[in-house]
């Protein structure tokens, strides 16, 4: 992920890290799809409390020996997911495609704000052997997945859903090649 960030992976966190400061100690936060535990080790050392869901079982194994609560669970078959104060998933919305109202609908069942991190520049969209090989490796445990969103298409999917679902989108920040999106029920003030 860092040769693919052009060692930058780590600052894509911060702006997250920054939403979650706006909360008070003590939060609840759900991170779905987690991979690493950046998320969860900023939690433990601020007093926040970090749930993790991964379909991947070294992930789950990693977070758990470091202390951390993480789950090992299919978020596509999983019906009901734990409450908190905010739901987190970056990187992996794609992963949900095309049954991602679903997914989001979950998420706001747990959470009254939802930030999604979403790559929107991909290389599997590259023609040639570098996307066919991105195309390839990107695989969340059920097999290659060709599908990405794009800026317009996942600004599309979120706005056409915030309208049938009653949410909003209240902000919208470009992260070199991700877009960092924060959705909040409608009534809620976060």
């Amino acid at each position: 992920m860092n040769v693919l960030y052009l060692g930058k992976y780590k600052q894509r966190f911060k702006p997250i890290i920054e939403e979650i400061e706006k909360l008070p100690p003590h939060s609840e936060i759900l991170e779905l799809c987690f991979g690493d535990v950046l998320i969860a080790e900023y939690c433990q050392r601020t007093n926040y409390h970090w749930k993790g869901i991964d379909l991947n079982e070294v992930f789950v194994k990693h977070a758990k020996k470091a202390g951390h609560e993480a789950y090992h669970d299919d978020l596509s078959t999983l019906e009901v997911l734990p409450t908190s104060n905010l739901c987190l998933m970056i990187g992996s919305l794609y992963h949900f495609h095309p049954n991602t109202e679903s997914i989001l609908t979950k998420m706001f069942n747990s959470s009254d704000a939802i930030i999604l991190s979403e790559p929107v520049i991909n290389l599997s969209a590259s023609k040639g052997l570098i996307g066919y090989f991105a195309r390839r490796n990107a695989n969340a445990g059920k097999g290659p997945e060709v599908f990405r969103y794009n800026e317009s298409s996942l600004m599309k999917l979120l706005s056409d859903y915030c309208v049938k679902f009653n949410c909003k989108i209240v902000s919208v920040k470009t992260l070199g090649k991700d877009l960092l999106i924060k959705l909040i029920k409608n009534g809620n003030k976060n």
